[in-house]
């Protein structure tokens, strides 16, 4: 089965502005999942690197690396705009692959090995997609009733149901499986858990300074 990635990633951001383009370590932060894409082509994991974009400087790096350029469309570069919307468009005009993967810029400690599980489970295993996740066995609330336990007991955290909770870094599916759910998770998903340190995701101030500082401890 023929696979790629696909990385959005747009100049413009509300909550942490520019965050994309912003220097991050040394290097702006989008250079380093395009950098992760492309070890994917090199480890035969995925057979094509594309980057949507409505930025002239990624687009020139993204080029530059090896990269296929997709420009961003206005409409998909609303905030009204979803990984799903993305991943199908760029479906509906690179139809030869048989397993889409989606990764995004905000994952910097993502690595390619953890992508390539993704993939795989869709191209050998029994699953129609695959996401990264982390998982975490904690009393848990929702709406005022506990999601994690019942009510009226107390059990050992080490015994509780573990909560599991999509990173939002990567996510892969099989063609089929993507045009009838009309998602970027199909309807047999496999969760490939990954570190506190990989789930990076950088949504907010708050975010990046934590991943600053995760990097001079790694």
């Amino acid at each position: 089965m023929r696979a790629a990635a696909f990385i959005p990633i747009k100049a413009y951001s509300e909550r942490v502005p520019g965050k994309n383009l912003r220097v991050f370590c040394g290097r702006p932060l989008y250079q380093y999942i395009i950098d992760t894409g492309m070890r994917l082509i090199g480890m035969g994991a995925t057979t094509g690197c594309y980057v949507d974009t409505d930025s002239d400087e990624v687009a020139e790096y993204a080029r530059g690396n090896g990269c296929s350029v997709i420009e961003r469309l206005p409409e998909l570069a609303k905030d009204t705009a979803n990984g799903n919307d993305l991943l199908l468009h760029h479906a509906s005009i690179a139809s030869q692959y048989d397993i889409y993967c989606q990764l995004f810029a905000t994952a910097p400690y993502l690595k390619a090995e953890s992508i390539a599980k993704c993939i795989d489970a869709v191209r050998f295993g029994a699953h129609d997609s695959a996401m990264t996740v982390t998982t975490e066995r904690c009393y848990c609330w929702h709406n005022g009733e506990p999601v994690t336990y019942k009510r009226g007991t107390l059990p050992r955290s080490q015994d509780m149901e573990p909560l599991v909770t999509e990173t939002t870094g990567c996510y892969a599916i099989h063609r089929d499986a993507m045009m009838a759910s009309l998602s970027r998770v199909g309807y047999v998903p496999c969760m490939v858990e990954v570190s506190r340190e990989e789930a990076t995701d950088i949504n907010t101030e708050a975010d990046w300074q934590w991943a600053e500082e995760l990097h001079w401890r790694l």
